[in-house]
């Protein structure tokens, strides 16, 4: 049965199965998250899945699943750039999908400059809802192909410090 969500002065708060995983999985990378970043990844869950019965966005919609195999899987990036926090990189993700890993790592590392880059109008516009919804800052969703990307409009296309994707495997 399904953990009831607390409500703490009017906001919902994530569960405690949700929280207690997502903080261990990302402290075992050395990312630590506080109370808002958390409620941020329970909202974003919530978008995905609801969005999800729409838009076909993943194949993963089981919470724990979508913790480990979305959210942690998307923070590893700390393991190759272990100061991801400290700096302001700017980075791209290609072919974000339903923002993987983009948005986690934006989530984590507040001071990244995020470009979500896609072929679907569709995604895009979850990808907008999610980045109203969670007010984040200094991120774009872009609706546009990889191989074309580069002819975008400067203020869309800056130069980027980082270029990732998330490999299915």
């Amino acid at each position: 049965m399904a953990e009831e969500n607390k409500v703490e002065s009017g906001v919902v708060l994530p569960p405690a199965d949700f929280t207690e995983q997502l903080q261990k999985e990302a402290q075992e990378m050395g990312v630590t998250l506080n109370e808002h970043q958390i409620k941020q990844f329970y909202d974003y869950y919530e978008l995905l899945i609801h969005w999800n019965t729409m838009v076909n966005l993943t194949a993963i919609t089981e919470q724990k699943e979508v913790v480990t195999k979305h959210f942690s899987d998307s923070l590893a990036l700390v393991k190759a750039v272990p100061d991801l926090a400290e700096k302001e990189y700017t980075l791209i993700d290609v072919g974000t999908g339903a923002g993987f890993p983009g948005i986690p790592l934006k989530i984590a590392f507040p001071n990244l400059k995020v470009t979500l880059l896609d072929s679907l109008n569709k995604r895009i516009n979850f990808l907008n809802e999610v980045i109203q919804a969670l007010e984040l800052e200094k991120i774009q969703a872009v609706h546009g192909r990889a191989d074309a990307a580069a002819w975008l409009p400067s203020q869309v296309m800056n130069f980027f410090c980082l270029v990732i994707t998330k490999l299915n495997i």
